[in-house]
């Protein structure tokens, strides 16, 4: 259930409308119920966002051009992943940015990636840094076995940077 400060949030009728869309997909396709995530772009980052406070199976999301300006972090029952990025003339620019001032100190883990643009979906290479990231988390709760070959690579190609 949904705790009454996000309510803000839903429009009525929205957990049973998503309840029955992720029942049918997971009767529809081979999913790990175990990396649940979630990505969309603008007020569908909200979307994204409203997903994992409804579901507490969902381990991350990546909200582009939206933040989370309304969440009260600190009272959720359980946590996940939170990858925000904006482009840097996007015009919810510091409403994404600001989401590092309210994650910062209650121990979520998240990461925020400016680009070069406006408001729109970030370039491919941010959404793969996004999925790489969630993966490596996977690995780190050992949700999914190490990859050592890709730990590897992603720290090589790091230190090049």
């Amino acid at each position: 259930m949904i705790s009454s400060s996000f309510l803000w949030l839903f429009p009525p009728g929205i957990e049973d409308i998503i309840g029955k869309l992720v029942n049918d997909v997971f009767s529809k396709f081979p999913i790990d119920k175990q990396r649940i995530y979630a990505a969309c772009f603008s007020g569908g980052g909200r979307v994204a966002l409203n997903q994992a406070l409804m579901m507490s199976n969902v381990k991350g999301i990546m909200m582009a051009g939206a933040g989370a300006n309304r969440v009260d972090f600190s009272s959720l029952n359980h946590k996940f992943d939170i990858y925000a990025t904006a482009g840097l003339g996007d015009f919810n620019y510091l409403e994404v940015t600001s989401i590092q001032e309210q994650l910062q100190g209650l121990g979520w883990r998240f990461l925020l990636r400016e680009f070069e643009g406006g408001h729109a979906w970030p370039p491919k290479e941010v959404i793969n840094e996004a999925v790489l990231w969630f993966t490596l988390n996977a690995m780190r709760d050992k949700v999914i076995a190490k990859d050592e070959a890709l730990i590897d690579k992603v720290f090589a190609e790091k230190q090049l940077q």
